[in-house]
């Protein structure tokens, strides 16, 4: 069952800035031994979008006990099925990235484009044109390239 009531969360993303960039965190931290397993999944699966959600689902049914990912026409919402319980951190990363895959989809979860990076980040930029990890985003005030677009959309 969909939530009843449920406004969808839409551009602009500031309210979802810390625990996305909490969740970015997650996907990319190797080293975590705690670490659950579906944020590595999701990491893995960048670019399929049906891989993407079955480690969404498998995130979202570890941290809390009942909520999903469900397609509804072309686009994705989040369903309430039991309570939810689990540590903070990761309930807010996990319910953050949620929101920003039912309003803007998978294209917000990117890989960067930087040879030698494995990185994978959330673009939470308003027009979604963020192309870089952190390591690797242009310094404020570089040149930007032709036609004036920012390529990191986000304030520093």
């Amino acid at each position: 069952m969909v939530i009843a009531g449920w406004e969808p969360v839409r551009a602009p993303y500031r309210a979802l800035r810390e625990p996305l960039a909490a969740a970015e965190q997650r996907l990319n931290d190797t080293s975590d031994t705690t670490r659950l397993e579906g944020w590595r999944q999701l990491r893995d699966a960048v670019g399929n979008d049906q891989a993407c959600d079955s480690a969404l689902d498998r995130l979202l049914a570890a941290l809390l006990h009942g909520w999903r990912v469900i397609p509804v026409g072309e686009r994705w919402r989040v369903a309430l099925i039991g309570q939810p319980g689990a540590a903070a951190g990761d309930l807010a990363a996990v319910q953050a990235l949620a929101l920003l895959v039912e309003s803007a989809s998978w294209s917000r979860l990117k890989s960067c484009p930087h040879q030698d990076c494995s990185a994978v980040f959330l673009d939470w930029t308003n027009p979604g044109n963020r192309r870089h990890c952190r390591a690797h985003r242009p310094p404020v005030g570089a040149p930007t390239p032709a036609g004036g677009a920012s390529t990191t959309g986000e304030a520093p």
